[in-house]
């Protein structure tokens, strides 16, 4: 089971925390994907042969979000295929648990697991510091940071398209294409809200 993990950017500062995730994951056959808005110059972020920077030849703009994640799957030749995005981390059994989920359904071409939120909050208007708060788990929602597909499922859809809701759309086209999925109560990962 090979990944490409697609990660859009629009070079907010907890990009290096997402980038990091990917790196401490458990599971390391995956190749990472990081298309940057045309406003970021990311050069050099990480030394590494499985990191890949692309930037795009256009500022950021409303559907940036989806368009770079269409431009990081085309890019990409792995059979399977998960995102996150650059204020989104990953726990260390991310991709481990959606190598679990295949090895009890091998015919499962989608699968999902789920996350909690979390937010920066100053400890008070003056102060400089800031802490992270992690909040509930979300297990009802549809998240693009906790699902993966595989590239020939992926190729019978259009594609992301820009709406509010794009990862639910997505994940509802492919099961209407006849997408088999697999879904863990496992906290995955973390995202922010």
């Amino acid at each position: 089971m090979k990944f490409d993990i697609i990660l859009p950017s629009v070079g907010r500062l907890s990009l290096f925390q997402a980038i990091e995730s990917v790196l401490h994951q458990d599971y390391k056959d995956w190749c990472l994907w990081i298309v940057c808005d045309g406003m970021s110059r990311l050069e050099h972020i990480v030394d590494s042969p499985q990191v890949k920077v692309v930037h795009s030849d256009v500022p950021c703009h409303e559907d940036f979000g989806a368009w770079a994640r269409n431009k990081g799957v085309a890019l990409g030749s792995n059979p399977w295929i998960a995102y996150i995005d650059d204020d989104d981390v990953w726990l260390p059994n991310h991709l481990s648990t959606f190598s679990s989920l295949l090895e009890e359904n091998p015919q499962a071409t989608m699968l999902r697991t789920i996350g909690r939120s979390f937010s920066w909050r100053r400890k008070s208007p003056r102060s400089k510091q800031v802490n992270r708060r992690v909040g509930q788990t979300n297990s009802t929602d549809i998240l693009t940071v906790g699902m993966a597909h595989t590239r020939a499922l992926f190729q019978l859809t259009d594609g992301w398209q820009p709406s509010d809701n794009h990862d639910k759309l997505l994940w509802q086209t492919m099961q209407s294409l006849g997408g088999l999925s697999n879904v863990s109560e496992t906290v995955t990962f973390e995202f922010a809200r």
